[in-house]
């Protein structure tokens, strides 16, 4: 059953499929964009399918040159050994070649009488030293081993949490904004940045993206392609022990 009395007029309603990652960019900005207003994810849209036909409708200009071909003459004149170039109608060459007389040669050629000597030669026996080639020891090839691959060590959980127990002492010794911020990872564990530095701001931390970076640095936190999260200790323990136990042992 089609709603046709919902769509607002010179409105029309659109159903694509998306992605679930920019499907959760677009929430985040539209929220920031238009402040959580009803139909703003709407309007985003709007605005970006706008901006894109704008796009496809410049034409593209290309510029043509154009080459002209003018054609020429040339002459050539036995009298003057020069070229004349002008633009004619037609290309057009005269040449003037006077005949050659050739007359019949007679050549004879005696052949010389070549007087043959005797020649005698005599033959001495050469007698080659003896070369004898140096034997070589032949030493077996060594191969070098070759260790097998260790296949990597797998750490198991009661390792991520003695690991996680580390990391607690260390965020006990964080500054009052930086335990806000980690107090806050704590409950949502994973958060996308752009919603991260808005809802920082809120809670009174005036530079958000210094103090992540400061935590990313201590290895408390870790940064995703497009969002903020706990280390994976610290997300094993929390998963264990819950976020009220964890939160009761920090300052």
């Amino acid at each position: 059953m089609v709603r046709r009395s919902r769509v607002p007029r010179g409105k029309a309603e659109l159903c694509v499929l998306i992605s679930e990652d920019v499907y959760r960019r677009v929430i985040e900005l539209a929220s920031i964009r238009y402040e959580k207003r009803r139909g703003a994810i709407s309007a985003l849209v709007e605005e970006l399918l706008r901006k894109a036909l704008e796009i496809e409708k410049q034409p593209i200009e290309i510029s043509k040159e154009e080459v002209k071909v003018t054609p020429i003459e040339v002459k050539v004149t036995p009298e003057a050994p020069t070229l004349e170039v002008t633009k004619p109608e037609a290309i057009a060459a005269e040449v003037k070649v006077t005949p050659i007389e050739v007359t019949k040669l007679e050549v004879k050629a005696e052949a010389p009488k070549a007087e043959v000597t005797k020649l005698e030669v005599r033959e001495e026996a050469r007698v080659t030293p003896e070369v004898r080639t140096p034997i070589t020891e032949v030493k077996p090839e060594v191969k070098p081993e070759v260790k097998p691959m260790e296949a990597p060590k797998v750490k198991t959980e009661e390792e991520y949490i003695v690991e996680a127990s580390k990391l607690l002492e260390k965020a006990r010794e964080l500054t009052a904004e930086e335990l806000v911020v980690f107090k806050y990872f704590v409950e949502e564990i994973s958060v996308g940045d752009i919603r991260t530095v808005k809802e920082l701001k809120q809670l009174g931390i005036s530079n958000p993206q210094a103090i992540l970076a400061n935590l990313v640095s201590m290895g408390l936190l870790e940064r995703g392609r497009d969002s903020y999260s706990l280390v994976k200790p610290l997300r094993i323990y929390v998963s264990r022990r819950g976020k009220k136990n964890v939160l009761k042992q920090l300052p």
